[in-house]
């Protein structure tokens, strides 16, 4: 966030000038006033954003805080896989997300044994994935979804129309835990290829391997990280269908 600097400066038996830097990253003003109020060079001091809100140091600092604590690039990959000859099913979902230095890893995956179709799977995974975002530690101000159901993320986006009401169902609840979120969402359709890490979660709840982990990112996650020909979607989370 950028804001301006207000401060006054009275010169000694004269009268009190006020001056308005120029836009500055919030941080940034912030240690100028710092500064400033420690060599005793400003009197008044306050900030002004690029909505015209007004902030005083205090609040500035509260906010600062508050959005060194969120978390920052959170980004999602989900995929259901169903089998036709035994009706069974498995999702996968992946959530990369950024907090402080460090980046988050967090897999997990679901067998079902009630859902009907492949389109179903992938509803029933994303609606997995929208009940693990609610879980995360921290809140965030904006999530990145991607999957590789054409008709789930353009559906999803308010692109194309839903007429099934099993899926229905599931995009109602799906949207109910989005906007629980409070976080703008974009939806990206990404090809199969470049979702294997949550195919293969997916098949390994095909045969009831559970995996449930949260871990610290080491390793090259270039094929989840890499969005290069992805169609994105931006949207809000409320889309009507």
């Amino acid at each position: 966030m950028k804001v301006q600097i207000y401060w006054d400066y009275t010169v000694k038996g004269k009268q009190t000038i006020e001056f308005i830097s120029g836009d500055l990253e919030a941080e940034d003003a912030m240690a100028w006033a710092n500064e400033a109020t420690r060599l005793n060079h400003a009197k008044n001091i306050r900030f002004v954003d690029k909505e015209g809100r007004s902030w005083s140091e205090k609040t500035l600092k509260q906010f600062l805080t508050a959005e060194r604590n969120r978390l920052q690039n959170v980004r999602c990959w989900f995929d259901g896989n169903f089998d036709r000859s035994s009706k069974r099913s498995g999702v996968g979902i992946c959530i990369l997300y950024d907090h402080g230095q460090t980046t988050w890893q967090m897999r997990k995956n679901r067998y079902f044994s009630s859902l009907s179709s492949n389109n179903e799977a992938e509803f029933a995974a994303l609606w997995m994935l929208s009940e693990e975002l609610l879980s995360l530690p921290n809140d965030f101000s904006s999530v990145h979804i991607h999957g590789d159901s054409m008709n789930v993320i353009r559906q999803m986006a308010g692109d194309w129309p839903l007429y099934d009401e099993v899926l229905q169902r599931w995009a109602d609840r799906i949207d109910e835990q989005l906007e629980q979120t409070k976080a703008d969402i974009t939806w990206s359709y990404i090809p199969s290829k470049e979702n294997k890490r949550c195919d293969h979660l997916a098949n390994q709840a095909l045969n009831h391997i559970v995996v449930e982990s949260t871990s610290r990112l080491e390793s090259d996650m270039k094929e989840l990280t890499d969005d290069e020909g992805s169609d994105r979607h931006k949207g809000s989370d409320k889309t009507s269908r």
